[in-house]
């Protein structure tokens, strides 16, 4: 490949994910509104626990027909279908005041249905097996089980008690187990068992976990991403420079420690003073994402193959979720009922807060309660975030180090 094409290559795949990172944040802001005018503002966590529930089903399926059909044919229907499918989110009122359906529509959505044996006619019997589709099942139907009641809990023991929610809890645990048999006796296990012994994956695989976790938890999905981005492309120049990141690992959780530090000693944001302190906070922890999460992402996939890489992301931000949808769900409602002392506006400021703080003006009782209830939430948040943090960095002491070449993962890694 000639530098031409590398300089044509990453001109594309940045022209993408601008375009994917502006859709992103587009949605980050709008999601939140909608769901609270459904009267679920808490259930953001839920929907990104299943979103990442999903990913780890489609991730491996999209690395392995990326192996079929080949890189460039998947990036341009991916891109198609990215594309269709905001139209189609553009035009759903129309269709749906419209309520009619064209002949030639009609004939289009006829020929769908035999789509899918158009695939399974392509695709052969070892492609399905080296896909490991009963693992993926055997997999997300568990973490599906354990994490999506997880998010949805809120309240006292009662909530926790009830059928809903203590029923899919059990069966993620009974059926979890079916997964390890599998992966055990399978010619095609998702995490191969040189992997396992792995120290390097091990310690990542805890890190992932805990990487996401006081990330969402504190700043917010969409703010990570903006983050991550803006500082991806001021600090990748220097990335080139390092042969070697253990030491820029350590040095971004270092960060991180300070920036938690800081946002749980201004966790107020009513004076002008804590709300620069919390500017600072963000700053820091982008600048700490900045030099762990990218850097960490390359270690890992220089020491393993690059869909069990996906999985342990995917499980990671499942798990960030779930935690930042349990914390919040139960401490939030006990503290607003307990210094609103009314049913009615304890649920309609937890469920639909845009709506209940714009019936008061800014620095009334009202909205100044709901303020402090939300800032001791994150407070809290951050407390949690805080101890992870520490946690992830004495993993990070325990990672290899491995010198990175022009090689796409290091010598023998053959998974």
């Amino acid at each position: 490949m000639t530098n031409l094409d590398r300089f044509l290559l990453l001109g594309s795949i940045f022209l993408v994910a601008y375009a994917f990172s502006l859709g992103n944040m587009l949605s980050a802001v709008y999601e939140p509104y909608a769901m609270a005018s459904f009267k679920h503002h808490s259930l953001l966590t839920t929907m990104n626990v299943l979103q990442a529930a999903i990913s780890i089903a489609t991730m491996p399926t999209v690395a392995k027909l990326a192996d079929v059909f080949g890189r460039m044919a998947l990036v341009i229907l991916s891109v198609l279908l990215y594309i269709l499918g905001y139209v189609c989110m553009v035009m759903a009122t129309t269709i749906i005041i419209a309520d009619t359906m064209s002949l030639h529509s009609c004939l289009f959505c006829s020929y769908i249905i035999n789509f899918p044996f158009l695939v399974s006619s392509i695709t052969t019997l070892r492609f399905s097996i080296e896909l490991n589709i009963i693992g993926i099942l055997l997999l997300i139907t568990p973490l599906s089980l354990i994490l999506v009641p997880l998010s949805l809990a809120s309240g006292g023991l009662a909530e926790w008690a009830s059928t809903a929610i203590i029923t899919p809890l059990i069966l993620g645990v009974l059926t979890f187990p079916f997964w390890i048999i599998w992966e055990r006796r399978c010619d095609n296990p998702m995490v191969p068992p040189k992997v396992k012994r792995d120290p390097l994956l091990r310690s990542w695989s805890m890190q992932g976990t805990f990487l996401y976790s006081f990330l969402v938890i504190t700043v917010g999905e969409s703010i990570l991403s903006a983050t991550r981005i803006s500082m991806l492309y001021v600090l990748v120049h220097v990335w080139f420079k390092f042969r070697y990141l253990k030491l820029i690992i350590i040095l971004g959780n270092i960060l991180f420690l300070a920036a938690f530090s800081l946002l749980i000693y201004t966790h107020s944001v009513l004076s002008t003073s804590s709300h620069f302190k919390i500017i600072a906070g963000q700053i820091f922890l982008g600048i700490g994402g900045a030099l762990y999460a990218v850097p960490i992402q390359v270690n890992v996939q220089a020491a393993v193959c690059h869909d069990l890489f996906f999985y342990c992301n995917c499980i990671s931000t499942a798990l960030g979720n779930a935690m930042a949808g349990a914390v919040w769900n139960m401490v939030l409602p006990s503290r607003l009922a307990f210094v609103l002392a009314d049913a009615d506006a304890t649920q309609s400021a937890f469920k639909d807060p845009f709506t209940y703080i714009d019936l008061y003006t800014p620095g009334s009782l009202q909205r100044t309660i709901v303020s402090d209830s939300y800032a001791y939430t994150q407070k809290i948040l951050c407390f949690v975030g805080l101890g992870f943090c520490f946690l992830q960095t004495l993993f990070s002491l325990a990672i290899h180090d491995p010198e990175l070449s022009k090689e796409q993962t290091l010598p023998g890694v053959g998974l």
